[in-house]
């Protein structure tokens, strides 16, 4: 009940903002005489709402994680065929900024997963990576085999996050970086959930060139 209590608490607070925002633009649009005007605020508040999209369908994952309704990780994965769909289904955000997103897959990258939860896993790190790298930036993505166990690594050359705010990165609603970048402060959370789930194991460190971030994640061995 306290779970659930401080879940509905945060997320009422993270709601109310961009529907704020949302009405202001709505509010100068109405009232505007200036065509140029009012399709700009327009513009804001269509931008608002795939914000607001993106917030709910990340609660809604969330809350499915903290419930422990997820199916169990039972099934075998090949997590190099996720992560070629995920990358090129995120190929629309990295190639108009220039940012090259690099993937080092080694063969036989399969575990026993839940590959939907995966899917989101591999998704929101990326997308992440993506999100707060600068234009043509860098992002690689490596999937390889040690001592029987599949880890994953993705790293990118963007701003980073402080050593002594590592601990903090998986943190409900805590965002680090610019807040001019897009984002709810959610995906590490849901990364952190879904990594329990599969018994793995969650790094984060320094990233590409001596700066960015670093995430591996070392699944159990399998057979």
């Amino acid at each position: 009940m306290d779970k659930e209590r401080r879940f509905t608490s945060d997320a009422a607070h993270e709601l109310r903002t961009p529907i704020a925002a949302m009405r202001a633009q709505l509010q100068v649009a109405e009232r505007t005489p200036d065509p140029e005007e009012r399709q700009a605020a327009i513009a804001k508040a269509l931008r608002g709402t795939s914000r607001m999209t993106h917030l709910v369908a990340q609660l809604l994952a969330l809350a499915r994680l903290e419930a422990e309704t997820a199916d169990k990780p039972d099934a075998n994965v090949n997590l190099g065929d996720l992560l070629h769909e995920v990358v090129a289904g995120l190929a629309h955000q990295a190639e108009p900024r220039g940012i090259q997103v690099k993937i080092d897959i080694e063969p036989d990258c399969v575990l026993t997963g839940n590959s939907e939860l995966l899917r989101v896993l591999l998704r929101n790190l990326v997308d992440n990576a993506i999100r707060y790298v600068p234009d043509a930036g860098r992002v690689q993505v490596g999937l390889a085999r040690e001592g029987g166990r599949v880890v994953l690594t993705v790293a990118d050359n963007g701003p980073g996050v402080a050593v002594e705010e590592r601990d903090m990165l998986g943190q409900r609603f805590h965002r680090f970086g610019a807040r001019t970048v897009e984002g709810v402060g959610l995906g590490l959370s849901i990364v952190r959930r879904i990594v329990e789930l599969h018994g793995a194991e969650l790094v984060f460190g320094e990233g590409l060139e001596g700066r960015g971030l670093g995430v591996r994640v070392r699944f159990p061995a399998t057979g």
